[in-house]
C-alpha cells in the first residue's frame, strides 16, 4: 500500500508521506479513498483546535475552559476569533466539496488546507502556551470562577 499512496502523493504533487505522517501521524489506508482518508485525518488533528478555541471563546460552564478564558484580553479573542473563523472556513468548504466535490476538487482542497495548517498551527501556540500557563500559576494568583447555575 505504500507505493501505491507514494504513486498517488507524486502523481497529485501532495506533500511526502514523511510531511504527512509527521503532521497525522502513521498512515494506515486500506482500501478507502486516499484523498478522503488524508482530509478526515487533517480534519480529526484540527478539530481539536476548532474546540479549544470556540471553548476558549464562549467557555460555557466548563470549569477548565472557564479559567482558561479568563486569561485572554479582548485583543487576544478577537485574535483568537479571527483564527477559529479561518479554521472553520476550511472546514465548511470541505463539507460542501465531501457533498459533490470531484477527486479533483478533493485533492486541490487538500492541498491548501495542508498549506494553511502549516501556518495556522504557528497561530495557535501562543494561545495554547498561554492556557498551558493557567495551570502553572500560583494558588494565590488563580482568579476561580465557578458557575452553579
Amino acid at each position: 500500500m505504500a507505493t501505491e499512496l507514494n504513486s498517488f502523493l507524486e502523481k497529485h504533487n501532495l506533500p511526502s508521506l514523511n510531511d504527512l505522517e509527521s503532521e497525522l501521524g502513521r498512515l494506515h489506508i486500506d482500501d478507502e479513498d486516499i484523498i478522503l482518508f488524508l482530509i478526515k485525518k487533517l480534519s480529526d488533528k484540527v478539530n481539536v483546535y476548532i474546540d479549544f478555541l470556540s471553548d476558549r471563546l464562549q467557555p460555557d460552564s466548563d470549569l477548565i475552559s472557564m479559567q482558561e478564558a479568563n486569561m485572554f484580553d479582548g485583543n487576544e479573542r478577537k485574535e483568537m476569533f479571527y483564527l477559529l473563523k479561518n479554521i472553520i472556513y476550511q472546514d465548511r468548504v470541505f463539507m460542501k466539496i465531501n457533498l459533490n466535490g470531484t477527486e479533483g476538487d478533493k485533492i486541490n482542497y487538500f492541498k491548501e488546507y495542508f498549506n494553511n495548517w502549516s501556518v495556522l498551527k504557528l497561530k495557535l501556540v501562543p494561545f495554547v502556551q498561554k492556557a498551558i500557563n493557567v495551570w502553572k500559576l500560583k494558588d494565590d494568583d488563580v482568579k476561580f470562577e465557578a458557575y452553579f447555575g
